[in-house]
């Protein structure tokens, strides 16, 4: 910076002058918009002002006005809404088939809060556990125990488990083929990202009976599988004696060696009901109005050949 620079800076502060200047950008601004369209009708495409005294640049180092442009209408064919579905069914298939064996490991914790429809208060972490997760095909799975800090005073009632299954159905399970019927979808939005077309589409349960959630996913175009997903049972329960409502679910994945979209983290915010309140309290461990589950997927490692003594003791 200039020593004249704190001057100015300061000049600008006053009201007065900093109008002044503003004013003076924008005179420049539309002579420079002026100058450039004349230039454009010129003969020979060269400005009249060209070579005059006092110009100190050629004009058409100024970037042509979009108005000055044609202007073009791009047609392409869409993929259709049921083709997208149908195809997001046969990518999430596809990567379940291909899958032999995998590792990560995983992060739980578990917070009490009070959170109903009101600002979050009185956080307290209740539990963090963290394991190493071994599976193989088709049913082959160990759990090594890391690490584990619980408030709970019968801490052995809470238990955090993986799926034997490496299929990712908290993911995709609104698009599997047997319960697609059970919802509506519709194309929420198009999004271009990374060099490919991402879509946005929001599902609601046909019936207003059955306890299913709405939502929506981002599915990547490339590969045709789920890379975020958020859903929820505002208006209807799960399990109505348990939860009130479940606010929010979030489920986002990762993608692993270039190849393989694998969940990294799941959020989930639930509204406990007064009922499974009160029986927390009968039996002197206090349930919050508020649960916040998350669950960290990390350390991934698929199709590295997994040896069958690993899952030696296994639980079954």
């Amino acid at each position: 910076m200039t020593p004249e620079a704190p001057d100015r800076c300061s000049a600008l502060r006053s009201p007065r002058v900093f109008a002044r200047g503003a004013a003076l950008l924008v005179v420049l601004g539309l002579a420079a918009l002026t100058t450039q369209a004349s230039a454009q009708r010129a003969p020979g495409g060269k400005s009249p002002l060209a070579g005059a005294p006092g110009v100190l640049a050629v004009e058409d180092t100024i970037p042509i006005p979009s108005a000055l442009l044609p202007e073009y209408v791009v047609t392409a064919p869409r993929v259709s809404l049921d083709e997208i579905l149908r195809r997001v069914a046969e990518g999430e298939a596809h990567r379940d088939s291909l899958m032999k064996d995998q590792s990560y490991t995983m992060v739980a914790l578990l917070t009490y809060l009070d959170a109903d429809n009101k600002p979050a208060t009185g956080a307290k972490r209740k539990l963090e556990y963290a394991s190493k997760v071994y599976k193989k095909q088709p049913d082959k799975i160990r759990e090594v125990p890391l690490r584990r800090s619980s408030d709970f005073k019968k801490d052995d009632n809470v238990e955090v488990s993986s799926a034997p299954t490496m299929r990712e159905q908290m993911v995709s399970f609104a698009f599997e083929p047997r319960n697609r019927s059970k919802f509506d979808f519709a194309i929420a939005e198009r999004r271009f990202v990374g060099g490919h077309v991402v879509y946005v589409i929001n599902f609601t349960p046909r019936s207003k009976i059955d306890p299913l959630p709405t939502g929506r996913v981002w599915i990547d175009t490339n590969d045709f599988v789920i890379v975020r997903e958020e859903f929820w049972f505002r208006d209807r329960s799960p399990a109505p004696l348990i939860f009130k409502r479940i606010d929010s679910c979030v489920v986002e994945r990762t993608k692993v060696d270039g190849q393989w979209w694998v969940i990294s983290r799941v959020l989930a915010r639930l509204q406990m009901t007064s009922a499974v309140r009160f029986m927390a309290k009968i039996a002197k461990e206090p349930l919050s109005p508020t649960v916040d589950f998350a669950v960290v997927h990390t350390d991934w490692r698929i199709n590295k050949g997994i040896d069958d003594s690993v899952f030696a003791g296994a639980k079954k």
